[in-house]
């Protein structure tokens, strides 16, 4: 019994591992016009090593943004991004109103 399901999992590992593949190369059709508007909430899981390096988080979250996102989860083990989350929030409000002054929103 153990090894029939073991037999199993892996198969459907596979087949997880080339659906990610197919879509990753475009050759799944339904997965090439993702309608971003439609995404409510994504939740992003970051390792803590590099949640240290702040810019790069910074640099995630604008990438994010620019691509229509509104609403952004970000999680790491070790609560890195809990400890900078004040810098964090204080650059993001500070970029939000450096837009509206400029008169790009």
């Amino acid at each position: 019994m153990h090894l029939i399901l073991s037999i199993w999992y892996f198969v459907l590992g596979l087949v997880n591992t080339l659906e990610s593949f197919l879509i990753s190369c475009g050759f799944l059709k339904r997965y090439r016009n993702l309608q971003i508007n439609k995404v409510r909430y994504l939740a992003v899981v970051i390792d803590s090593e590099e949640a240290r390096q702040t810019l790069k988080v910074l640099e995630l979250l604008r990438w994010l943004a620019a691509t229509g996102l509104k609403n952004v989860c970000l999680y790491d083990a070790e609560g890195v991004l809990k400890k900078s989350k004040d810098a964090l929030t204080l650059w993001l409000r500070s970029e939000r109103m450096s837009k509206v002054f400029d008169g790009k929103r």
